[in-house]
């Protein structure tokens, strides 16, 4: 999906009330086996999958997600198909997050791993989960849900 689309049809639908910036998510979901991979950020106490903001022009939300595997865990990825998009304030307020989670398998025979770039937002952990797993565990909003999306899409290849 390019990015400008989804911002002239953001533009379209502005919101009003909790400021004017939206930012654009890239999330891709890893599911090999019956497990999903989550990663939890140094700066946050919560898991989620991985992905990142858009902030290089011209690039698409599948070129984002792979440079942020590349990035975060060194591995290569094929992005498969889209799961679900959502919208959602900020905690302070100040800002709109359009978050993109798409389905995305392996390409390289790599063990993902957490990589060091000097940077608070780098990853401290990562971990590969069942579905019964997550639960148990503090994650994002909606994570679960995306969850069951993903599972039931690999498992019906349909992405």
């Amino acid at each position: 999906m390019e990015v400008q689309d989804i911002k002239k049809e953001l533009a379209k639908h502005q919101l009003s009330g909790h400021g004017s910036k939206t930012v654009i998510v890239g999330i891709g979901v890893l599911y090999l086996e019956g497990k999903l991979l989550l990663t939890r950020a140094k700066n946050r106490e919560y898991w989620c999958f991985p992905g990142g903001l858009y902030d290089v022009a011209g690039e698409t939300l599948e070129m984002l997600i792979a440079r942020e595997y590349r990035e975060e865990l060194s591995i290569d990825i094929e992005v498969l198909g889209p799961i679900d998009n959502r919208l959602d304030i900020s905690s302070t307020g100040n800002y709109f997050r359009l978050l993109s989670y798409y389905l995305v398998k392996q390409a390289d025979s790599r063990t993902p791993r957490c990589v060091d770039n000097g940077d608070q937002a780098d990853l401290a952990e990562l971990r590969w989960v069942s579905l019964s797993e997550i639960d148990s565990l503090p994650t994002a909003l909606g994570t679960k849900a995306i969850a069951k999306k993903a599972q039931w899409l690999a498992e019906h290849g349909l992405c």
